[in-house]
């Protein structure tokens, strides 16, 4: 008898680790910028500092930024692309980008790819259903390292600059909730990798690229942000003004986080900032994260 099941379940991220990377392919580690406060407002020396050397920063060469569609699609191993479907994008879809762009969508591979230039994205994912619950299917889950080694590989063909890979998490991927035929504990069905970018030792804000793995280490979903690195031009701004442009947003707030990161800007290009985290001090959930320009 066929059993009619209809699968509800819900995706876990499981607990992973999360690491700089050596010198090998990432390249030199993230530095720590954030200052953790405990107080209501954030004193200078609770500002990380920083040199003109923010202002003159560059970005490696990226292999992937200058890639055409299908280089990209021979990269993940999906092969020839069809004709694409263009589909208007508004500017409130793009992550500081401010402007409408295009995206290019394919149908490949029993899934689909859609590809955008404005903020150097890229996503491919498979459609299917949920892989049968077998000892033989959960056993043939990449481990960790195997998971990075993949995805290592996928990076250096996509062309991602080494000198620009800060840091990296792994996850397993779960899922669990029940069918008509019970409940599904939580089953470990594939593994996430992903890696972060940073410019001259700062982070660069939504730039990251991330893969899933499935069975036997297929790809199931890539997904990249990786615009190229332009700077905006302008002069660093005066240490006093920065600080006194953060102050009156963290009055009366617990200051969690304070970095300097790049931010790419409406015409598209990078400018350093002050990332300024902060959250009620009567401990509420609200937490407020405001960009403080460094250069002008």
């Amino acid at each position: 008898m066929r059993y009619l099941t209809r699968i509800v379940f819900l995706r876990t991220v499981l607990a992973g680790i999360c690491v700089t990377l050596g010198a090998t392919w990432s390249g030199t580690a993230l530095a720590q910028q954030s200052a953790q406060a405990t107080g209501a407002t954030a004193g200078a020396s609770a500002v990380p500092t920083w040199n003109v050397g923010v202002a003159q920063a560059t970005g490696s060469t990226c292999g992937y930024c200058s890639m055409t569609d299908q280089a990209r699609a021979n990269a993940l191993g999906i092969g020839l692309l069809s004709s694409p479907v263009a589909d208007v994008v508004p500017a409130t879809y793009f992550v500081n980008s401010g402007s409408t762009g295009t995206a290019r969508e394919y149908q490949v591979g029993g899934g689909a790819m859609t590809m955008r230039d404005i903020d150097g994205y890229m996503s491919f994912g498979v459609a299917e259903g949920l892989p049968p619950l077998t000892p033989d299917t959960t056993a043939r889950i990449p481990n960790e390292t195997q998971t990075l080694a993949l995805a290592q590989a996928l990076g250096t063909r996509l062309g991602l600059p080494a000198g620009e890979i800060a840091g990296f998490q792994t996850h397993g991927l779960a899922i669990s909730g029940g069918t008509l035929l019970g409940p599904i504990a939580p089953t470990t069905i594939g593994r996430a990798v992903e890696f972060h970018r940073a410019v001259g030792g700062h982070r660069v804000l939504g730039s990251q690229a991330r893969f899933e793995f499935g069975r036997d280490g297929v790809l199931k979903s890539a997904l990249v942000h990786w615009p190229q690195f332009r700077l905006k031009p302008g002069k660093l701004r005066d240490r006093g003004a920065v600080l006194a442009e953060v102050a009156p947003k963290t009055n009366g707030r617990v200051v969690q986080e304070l970095e300097v990161v790049f931010a790419q800007g409406t015409d598209g290009s990078m400018a350093p900032m002050m990332l300024v985290v902060t959250a009620p001090a009567s401990g509420a959930v609200s937490v407020n994260r405001d960009l403080v320009p460094l250069t002008e």
